[in-house]
């Protein structure tokens, strides 16, 4: 296991908080009888859980920035975005957690695929796993606005603000997919010197076997 550092452990105890705050959020619209907001608080809080559940269940180790941005970006997009309000008063606001939303998606189905590049259980082209990379995290982003429409249409919320808004998400998406698999590529060709560097080489190290 990867010796945990200042920055680790930072990540833990913010990461901790935040899904506290949500989970707190939860709890106060089950108690007010708030049924919408405590559903969609609740499958928030299990979306942040999902890093947990794949080391759980599929023994792929991930590193702690995959849990501190995955709850980070929820906290962002939820608590600030659609409970303060973020997004009517920040016109950016919405692009830019899409846009940042998309490219940890694209990390993490990079750093799925890299493993098996790696260390050659599949045989592949660096072309396929920037292939991968780029349609997993559009994938997901797609779900999710799939998600938020059926949240509006049995809940009658309005998360997906019109389809304006819905396309100019799945922009923002593709955008942030296609620097994922960029960068994904740049590493390959590299493998040094890249953003993520850090995580990629503790990533392979914590799922070297």
């Amino acid at each position: 296991m990867v010796k945990r550092d200042i920055v680790d452990k930072a990540e833990l105890v913010i990461s901790f908080l935040l899904k506290l705050a949500i989970l707190n959020i939860f709890i106060i619209d089950l108690v007010n009888g708030y049924w919408v907001g405590a559903f969609v608080a609740f499958v928030v809080f299990v979306f942040s859980l999902v890093p947990s559940l794949v080391e759980r269940n599929y023994k792929i180790y991930l590193p702690n920035e995959f849990g501190f941005f995955t709850t980070l970006l929820l906290y962002l997009h939820y608590v600030l975005g659609e409970i303060k309000g973020y997004y009517e008063i920040y016109p950016w606001y919405d692009n830019l957690l899409h846009y940042s939303g998309s490219l940890l998606i694209g990390l993490v189905g990079f750093f799925i695929v890299y493993t098996f590049y790696y260390t050659k259980e599949v045989k592949t082209s660096p072309f396929f796993v920037v292939l991968f990379t780029f349609i997993f995290s559009l994938a997901i982003g797609t779900l999710w606005e799939i998600v938020e429409y059926s949240i509006d249409v049995f809940f009658a919320a309005d998360m997906q603000k019109g389809l304006v808004n819905t396309m100019s998400d799945l922009l923002m998406d593709t955008l942030g997919a296609l620097l994922a698999s960029l960068l994904g590529y740049l590493y390959i060709k590299r493998a040094k010197g890249i953003l993520f560097d850090r995580i990629i080489r503790r990533f392979t190290h914590l799922n070297k076997n």
